[in-house]
């Protein structure tokens, strides 16, 4: 078997791979003419170049296997590399620990490595986070094979700030059992640990009641993963003095009101005394005090050492003088000859009671006893207890028994009834003689009996009954439901008329009797009907129906206007543009209105002033619609025009350019007859005298679209023009 060496396996390669390379390129460009190179290099050029441009990358990639033939070396120069990379970072300088965003775009490669600060193969286009902890450049080199281009990007790193902490306590120092608060703030810092006298994780900043039992030194330290930083607070702890005793006493502790009590106190571990509530100032550490409130009073007593004080606090109880009270009611003050009554009494504070005018004798300290007065009697009924005394007094009086009182009693079988409905009134009375009627009703009526009534109204029916010495009165109401109220419709179609012109009025109503007409119109009515009626003015109409229940009304207006003009007319005029729409005569637009009731074209009409013309196009005007001529598209951008209004734009000045000083303006119909027409300023072609002439800016306007007098007071000054409108 023979081996061949790997000289000649090299050499064998490298001449199949030329030849292959030679008649592949040879086929492709079987077609091609020798001079065919925009160049001026010829076929055969142009196939060693091919060549040589694949085995100069196979070269690249295997330099022991494809050697570089000497055609090859001597070739020119590869035409300009195609291949673009980008490489951005965003952003570009990071805190450390942030990551950046790399976003990359290349054109014409299909490969793209990655070097520098990151590393393998990447996609020809995205974007990728890198957390860099150093300044730090990345590249990205991206290639076709043939050829390849580089980009780089540098992202700077900042280090953080360094870490803070501030610890503070709200008392340095405290006394034995006291707390204090510590407080304590960090900044550039993501995590804090107590030491010392306290431990533990801490939060970034707070706040932390402690109670050291000694003097106690606190510290905090907080970092970053990078630095750290502490701080410490010492709390000083000192043992209190004793506290204070104080004993404060009464004797006696009730008393009365004119009688004095001793106060007594003790205190110890004190240094001074002050006294409030019932009593002032300060007081020795110890003592007595003869007092004497007239009502009772609280005393308190504090004492102190400067640090801690203690208090006491006493009431004496003042206890009026017993004072005697009494009291005296009969259960039936006012009776009749030989009826009886009976007196009821009680007592405070008393020892004794003795009774005296009407009654008499020692009572019982409260009792009642029974009494029958001939006539009117006062009772009186005195108590004590030695030290005083009070007196009370009850009248009973006595009357005749007064003559039979008359009463009389008043009702109807209904009290509400409907219109036209009757109902019997019924009565009875008791020691009466007589009766008398009034109200809806009259007359003498017997002590008892029926009546028959008809009200037409809600109506009060009374009736008095007596015996001479004595009067009793009885009303009832009946209520009387009646109809309601009559309901009326009114109105004109068509409710708006042209002067000379008539409409119908029609009406209906319900629940009514009758109808009366006023207004425009008079007399008694139908309660519905139909009625022309040809006003010569606006007017208005009114229909008012009753019933028994009340009225009902209704009005309508009939708007009677002048005649509708039956031409088209200028409606205003803008010949003097400001600054602020445009240029003089280019933006200069003139308003024609259709005041009549049927729609109008403007086939061959022409707008003129006094020097030219110019021709309108075939636009329909709807009944009280409007169309604006201007000399320049421009003018639409320089106006809000309201929606639906036709611009017509004949391309060149309206006539010869309207003057600003006077001009005479036509407006010509299809046969060159004039449909209407103005002159303003220093012109009198048409009006004499003529229209006034307005400001820059302003337009002149007709004062009214309904009427037309073809003189100068058919036009107003508008300081603010209103094309379209």
């Amino acid at each position: 078997m023979h081996v061949i060496g790997r000289p000649a396996v090299q050499a064998t390669f490298f001449v199949l791979l030329v030849a292959l390379l030679l008649s592949g390129i040879g086929v492709r460009s079987a077609n091609a003419s020798p001079h065919d190179d925009t160049r001026g290099r010829s076929t055969s050029d142009m196939r060693k170049s091919r060549v040589c441009d694949r085995l100069t990358v196979l070269h690249a990639r295997l330099p022991h296997i494809v050697p570089l033939p000497k055609f090859c070396k001597d070739a020119p120069p590869p035409p300009p590399n195609p291949i673009s990379v980008d490489l951005t970072a965003t952003p570009s300088s990071v805190l450390l620990g942030t990551a950046t965003n790399l976003s990359w775009t290349s054109s014409v490669a299909t490969t793209c490595i990655a070097t520098g600060g990151w590393a393998g193969t990447k996609t020809t286009t995205g974007n990728e986070l890198q957390v860099p902890n150093a300044d730090t450049t990345y590249s990205l080199t991206c290639g076709n094979g043939l050829s390849s281009s580089t980009d780089s990007v540098t992202v700077l790193v900042v280090m953080p700030p360094p870490p803070s902490v501030d610890l503070s306590a709200s008392s340095e120092s405290i006394l034995a059992g006291a707390t204090s608060t510590l407080t304590w703030t960090s900044t550039g810092s993501s995590a804090c640990s107590a030491s010392l006298g306290w431990s533990g994780i801490k939060a970034l900043s707070g706040t932390e009641v402690v109670l050291p039992g000694s003097t106690t030194t606190y510290s905090i330290t907080c970092g970053n993963g990078t630095a750290t930083s502490s701080d410490s607070v010492t709390i000083l702890v000192t043992e209190p003095p004793p506290i204070p005793i104080v004993d404060l006493t009464v004797s006696p502790e009730v008393i009365y009101a004119h009688e004095t009590a001793t106060l007594t106190w003790n205190s110890s571990h004190a240094r001074t005394c002050d006294a409030s509530n019932g009593w002032t100032g300060s007081q020795a550490q110890s003592g007595t005090l003869l007092v004497q409130p007239s009502t009772t009073t609280t005393y308190t007593l504090s004492c102190g050492n400067g640090t801690s004080t203690s208090t006491d606090t006493v009431t004496l109880t003042v206890t009026p003088t017993p004072v005697v009270t009494v009291s005296l009611t009969a259960t039936n003050d006012s009776i009749e000859t030989g009826e009886n009554a009976t007196l009821v009494w009680t007592s405070t504070n008393a020892m004794t009671c003795s009774a005296s005018m009407g009654w008499t004798g020692e009572k019982n300290l409260a009792g009642s006893e029974m009494v029958t007065p001939a006539t009117t009697t006062t009772y009186t009924l005195t108590c004590g207890n030695g030290l005083s005394t009070s007196t009370v007094s009850e009248i009973v009086t006595v009357t005749e028994p007064p003559a039979p009182i008359a009463t009389v009693e008043l009702s109807a079988e209904q009290e509400t009834i409907n219109l036209d409905d009757t109902v019997n009134l019924v009565w009875s009375s008791t020691d009466a003689d007589t009766c008398l009627a009034s109200g809806a009703w009259t007359g003498n009526k017997t002590p008892s009996g029926t009546d028959a009534v008809s009200p037409t109204t809600t109506s009060t029916y009374t009736l008095s009954c007596g015996n001479g010495t004595s009067t009793s009165t009885d009303s009832v109401t009946i209520t009387v439901i009646l109809p309601p109220p009559p309901t009326v419709t009114l109105s004109a179609d068509p409710n708006t008329i042209e002067e000379g012109d008539g409409t119908n009025i029609e009406w209906t109503s319900m629940n009514a009797d009758t109808c009366v007409a006023s207004g425009g119109w008079v007399g008694s009515k139908d309660l519905q009907g139909v009625e022309e009626v040809a006003p010569t003015i606006s007017t208005e109409y009114t229909l008012t129906c009753t019933n028994s229940g009340g009225e009902g009304q209704a009005t309508t207006t009939v708007t009677v206007v002048p005649p509708r003009l039956d031409h088209l007319i200028i409606s205003e005029v803008y010949y003097d543009p400001d600054n602020t729409h445009g240029a003089d005569p280019a933006n200069e637009w003139v308003e024609i209105h259709n005041p009549t009731s049927s729609e109008r074209n403007l086939a061959g009409f022409v707008i003129a002033d006094a020097n030219s013309s110019d021709a309108l196009p075939s636009i329909s005007i709807p009944p009280l619609g409007f169309v604006i001529i201007t000399a320049s598209s421009t003018t639409a951008n320089l106006w809000t025009f309201p929606s639906g209004v036709p611009l017509i734009n004949i391309g060149s000045t309206i006539g010869n350019g309207l003057s600003n000083t006077g001009d005479a303006l036509y407006l010509k119909n299809a046969n060159n007859d004039i449909v209407d027409a103005l002159s303003y300023g220093t012109s009198i072609a048409v009006f004499d005298p003529a229209a006034l002439d307005v400001d820059d800016g302003h337009s002149l306007a007709r004062t009214s679209l309904t009427s037309d007098s073809d003189t100068a007071s058919d036009w107003e000054n508008r300081t603010i023009p209103t094309p379209g409108m």
